[in-house]
């Protein structure tokens, strides 16, 4: 990964290396093909069979985030562990958007084995304030309609709180009025987030199913769209 904060509307690298998340750094979904390699070479092979949906979803937001995602904010993690005085197993992550529940088998084989992740209306859960108690918040959210602008909204809300958030969001996003507005444009406490960028980009797989009626594999499996991670350590 490199690592960078926006300048001037632009993010640029920190080409020496990934730095540890802190309070001091942290002032559809759509995926991405990996450049070079065939689709599908960091992603799973298969994902599980789904079943309904309690809410719309749109196929084109399906896809699981990759293995080597999680690995790549691990350190990440492991620094909020230690200024929260938590083993990985203890440290509770809140995911949100639930696809096929990869994510919570991924996370757990990093060392991490309480996530929440469920398949419910999430705007439904906190309009009605029913958040599980968790540490961090770590999603990949669907990249269509208004989605990430819901979330922003979301983890910069008073009901937030100080809590840190790692969101693995398209690199258009922090060209974004909705991204200026709740973050570094905020008039009161501003929230400078920094930036995680994998070298090489995600390849996602959607559930079985779920785009088979595409016209290429790579279609089936990827999205225009270079993700990278949106990364704030939260306050206190």
């Amino acid at each position: 990964l490199a690592v960078g904060t926006l300048v001037d509307g632009e993010v640029v690298l920190d080409e020496a290396g990934l730095r540890p998340l802190s309070s001091a750094e942290g002032e559809g979904r759509g995926k991405g093909e990996d450049d070079g390699a065939k689709p599908g070479d960091q992603a799973e092979e298969k994902a599980g069979p789904t079943e309904p949906f309690p809410y719309d979803v749109n196929p084109d937001d399906h896809c699981e985030t990759p293995p080597e995602a999680y690995r790549d904010v691990d350190p990440l993690l492991s620094d909020l562990c230690r200024r929260l005085g938590k083993s990985k197993s203890e440290l509770r992550i809140y995911d949100p958007y639930y696809c096929d529940g990869s994510v919570r088998r991924h996370l757990a084989d990093i060392g991490y084995g309480d996530v929440h992740n469920e398949r419910v209306d999430c705007y439904r859960v906190w309009e009605e304030g029913r958040e599980p108690e968790f540490d961090v918040l770590v999603t990949n959210p669907p990249y269509s309609d208004d989605h990430i602008e819901k979330l922003m909204r979301y983890v910069t809300s008073p009901s937030f709180g100080d809590r840190p958030w790692l969101l693995l969001m398209p690199q258009w996003v922090h060209k974004k009025d909705y991204y200026e507005g709740t973050t570094t444009g905020r008039p009161v406490r501003p929230l400078r987030p920094f930036y995680a960028v994998p070298r090489r980009r995600y390849v996602y797989l959607p559930p079985r199913g779920l785009r088979e009626k595409r016209d290429s594999d790579t279609h089936r499996k990827s999205s225009p769209f270079v993700s990278m991670w949106y990364c704030w350590g939260g306050r206190g």
